[in-house]
């Protein structure tokens, strides 16, 4: 079985010994349903290198273990913290940074989900993944390429702030990132292109579950298929095929080569460009500025995208087909997910944000971080009004109080809140059922 696309006896023995002992680690804990790799593992494109005759890995391994009945937050985290002690790796849950490393992201999912559930992920889980242990429930996931619309695959790009905010520091316009900090600014930059392949392959009504086979679709059809895109991004193919050949195949001359922080602006650059491209072209509604593009993404995806799965939700469990019938249980679930978010935020930080329970966090968190991730100029300076927009957005979900007396300070004030936000919708995401 292999992992990576590096063949090499040598990285499949380290994987392999450390998914054993992620697998005996949840296994003292819980009886699950199965356990499933997926992720770059599970579709056998993580990173990976020999590097002095030892074995780099570059990505985390994405474990889904499958239950009957969601199991809580303080038992995921105790999976968590024996797992990565057996590893050597601090538990990533303590972490308000999303690290790049080998470290263990654990997901639960229960088997109604997996077979109701219209998502990306649940298709890769089904078309592209790796049984560990127990039943292999992938066949009873009912979800095919046919079934994901955009507003599924836009979704991936709202998660991409997180990486490149924590990331990047506006100090780097000085003195440019060296080492691992270097590598680590790469990896959120092509993190980027390679997940809007995912929405790109299903624009073009032809989605794939692998990096190299998205290359290969969007090098044969997006010229044709999406010119006005091409208009803005030309080498947006060319792109999308070198990064997922340094994911496939990481090589310390490319890296090396490559300027990190001219990289990240262009691609925040290109991030954008996608956006609005798809708000005008697929959403066919105009905005002015960032800040309104990413206030409308909010509407558009919490009503649209979640109304959208609860549809499929619904017709394909109870045989319920009524558009009315899933708004109400997006409402409800909305609700239900903020009260969740809010209780979570209290419990880990006493501060108890009621105003929040008018808010959906799922994507508001996000679509604040975008306004955080723009308004920083390329030489240094804040875009002032996006920068008070992203505040005002965070601060209905968080507080927030910025102190900074410079332009670089208040940018890294409002990374510092804007991780600790999302830290705390994943936690509430963990607990999610």
């Amino acid at each position: 079985m292999s992992y990576t696309q590096v063949k090499d006896e040598r990285i499949d023995n380290k994987i392999e010994q450390e998914l054993k002992i992620v697998c005996e680690e949840i296994l003292k804990v819980i009886k699950p349903v199965s356990i499933i790799l997926f992720g770059g593992y599970g579709r056998g494109e993580a990173g990976a290198e020999i590097k002095d005759n030892e074995v780099i890995l570059s990505k985390d391994y994405d474990i889904l273990f499958v239950v009957k009945k969601r199991v809580p937050f303080s038992v995921i985290y105790v999976m968590s913290e024996n797992i990565h002690r057996r590893l050597g790796h601090t538990n990533p849950l303590d972490s308000i940074h999303m690290e790049m490393g080998c470290g263990v992201s654990l997901h639960q999912e229960t088997l109604s989900a997996l077979a109701y559930f219209k998502d990306v992920r649940t298709y890769e889980i089904k078309a592209a993944s790796k049984l560990l242990w127990g039943e292999d429930v992938r066949q009873k996931i009912p979800v095919k390429p046919e079934d994901l619309s955009p507003l599924n695959g836009v979704r991936f790009l709202f998660n991409k702030p997180p990486g490149l905010c924590g990331t990047f520091s506006p100090k780097y316009l000085k003195k440019s990132p060296t080492g691992e900090e270097k590598k680590t600014l790469i990896h959120e930059c092509y993190r980027v292109y390679l997940d809007a392949g995912i929405l790109l392959t299903i624009l073009l009504r032809n989605y794939k579950p692998t990096y190299h086979e998205r290359a290969e679709v969007i090098k044969k059809s997006l010229s044709s298929s999406l010119p006005k895109l091409v208009e803005e991004i030309p080498d947006l193919a060319e792109k999308i095929t070198c990064f997922t050949d340094l994911k496939l195949f990481p090589d310390e001359e490319k890296y090396n080569a490559i300027d990190p922080v001219k990289l990240w602006f262009e691609t925040r650059k290109d991030l954008g460009i996608i956006l609005m491209y798809f708000m005008e072209h697929h959403l066919a509604e105009k905005c002015q500025g960032w800040a309104e593009l990413f206030e409308r993404y909010n509407v558009r995806m919490s009503t649209e995208l979640f109304d959208e799965l609860a549809y499929f939700y619904l017709k394909r469990r109870f045989k319920v087909a009524n558009k009315a019938m899933a708004r109400l249980a997006n409402l409800a679930e909305q609700r239900l997910f903020s009260l969740k978010y809010v209780l979570k935020l209290y419990k880990k930080e006493r501060v108890l944000l009621v105003r929040a329970l008018n808010e959906f966090p799922a994507f508001e968190v996000s679509t604040s971080g975008l306004m955080l991730l723009f308004s920083l100029k390329e030489d240094g300076t804040l875009d002032r009004d996006l920068f008070d927009s992203f505040v005002r957005s965070l601060s209905r979900l968080y507080p927030v109080k910025i102190k900074g007396s410079t332009d670089e300070g208040k940018w890294e004030e409002g990374v510092n809140y804007y991780l600790r936000a999302f830290r705390n919708l994943l936690d509430t995401y963990y607990e999610w059922g």
